[in-house]
């Protein structure tokens, strides 16, 4: 009967009424009043990381980065506000480049796209089943190159993050990861893969399903890998370091390899040895150093990430004998190795040896660097090892 009383006995055979009709249409009020009462009464759906898109963000962020189990990030982010996760997941800027990433993507594919918005608020407050996941859906069908898609927006997150980020670029603390600043070709298959972890749920949820094409998507990174490489006129060790320390010059004025917000960089003048003084000569010099350091230390850590710039050549122990014959001075001016550092990687090469492996001048570098925490005087000397 649709919850409605049926008008018994109202009329007569004659179709006289008899006075019951006020009563039914009473009855019928108070049926519709008390269903839109109980609509409104009951409480708003909690908010999970299965039924949310920021809070299944902000589940698999307390389990990579905080150590926290399923279960324990699962609770933590159930009926949480955006705010009180925020302040331990530092999600959202990520977020907001990923949604904003996705519009650039969609559009530079001639996809009409004008729901960052409404986007925005469905990740953050709303439901994976809202309708605007069902459009997203609708213009993730008409991308015919899935990978370079993720590949683009990955690269607009990253550059967002870099942007926010310069402060930590000058972190002492950081020094072994300021390759993390340079362009995502460069950073390395692993590094570009972390932020999937802000852009996969949003994908997912409007059924792109980027798991399922993983293999494809590390193929075509290592592609545009080497497309970059090729297109930046970057073959080797030494050509990143010209790359970073004279990008107006370096492969005619088109340098991909710093971007444009370098510039805001501050130069940090280095002190080697007590002999460059405070007079604006040894200032310079000390500029100089500082640049030439940061170049060297930056590209032996992008060597490290970048296969085709490995270089595999051999070196050992006879190579490097343990004393060196120099003064300090001449030891940084000429680029040769002092001492103490010609020390280590003597005692590099023989370990191998021992042990009957190859070591290569790639290792030995990344090895001379990290033994130094990354020291100005060690990335100089990094340099020498060829």
């Amino acid at each position: 009967m649709d919850n409605k009383f049926e008008v018994a006995g109202n009329t007569d055979q004659s179709n006289t009424e008899t006075g019951w009709e006020g009563v039914a249409a009473m009855a019928n009020d108070f049926q519709v009043n008390k269903s839109v009462a109980e609509t409104v009464s009951q409480p708003e759906k909690t908010l999970t990381a299965d039924n949310n898109v920021y809070r299944e963000i902000a589940k698999n962020a307390l389990k990579n980065w905080n150590g926290l189990s399923d279960e324990e990030a699962s609770e933590k982010v159930s009926g949480a506000s955006v705010e009180e996760l925020e302040g331990q997941v530092y999600a959202g800027d990520s977020i907001r480049a990923a949604i904003s990433g996705i519009g650039n993507a969609l559009q530079t594919r001639g996809i009409d796209w004008k729901s960052d918005e409404s986007l925005k608020d469905s990740v953050l407050e709303g439901n994976k089943d809202d309708a605007t996941f069902s459009v997203l859906s609708e213009c993730l069908e008409r991308v015919d190159d899935k990978e370079d898609f993720v590949i683009d927006v990955l690269s607009d997150i990253h550059k967002n993050w870099s942007e926010t980020n310069l402060k930590k670029y000058s972190d002492e603390k950081r020094r072994n990861k300021q390759y993390q600043f340079l362009p995502l070709e460069l950073i390395g298959n692993k590094e570009a893969r972390a932020d999937l972890l802000f852009l996969e749920p949003i994908l997912n949820a409007g059924n792109f399903g980027s798991e399922h094409f993983q293999e494809q998507l590390d193929q075509r990174y290592a592609e545009r890998q080497n497309e970059f490489l090729e297109r930046n006129n970057l073959h080797k060790f030494e050509d990143v370091v010209s790359a970073i320390q004279e990008p107006e010059t370096w492969n005619g004025g088109n340098n991909e390899v710093l971007p444009e917000w370098w510039g805001q960089l501050p130069d940090t003048p280095v002190k080697i040895g007590g002999w460059i003084g405070d007079t604006p000569a040894g200032i310079e010099e000390g500029l100089r150093l500082g640049r030439k350091a940061s170049a060297i230390r930056i590209a032996a850590q992008v060597e490290q990430r970048v296969p085709a710039l490995a270089d595999n050549t051999p070196v050992n122990s006879e190579k490097y004998p343990w004393h060196y014959n120099g003064g300090d001075r001449d030891t940084w001016q000429t680029g040769t190795m002092p001492e103490w550092v010609l020390g280590k990687v003597h005692r590099t090469c023989e370990a191998y040896e021992q042990n009957g492996q190859t070591l290569t001048k790639t290792e030995l570098r990344k090895s001379v660097l990290e033994e130094f925490n990354y020291s100005t005087g060690s990335a100089i000397c990094t340099n020498a090892i060829v």
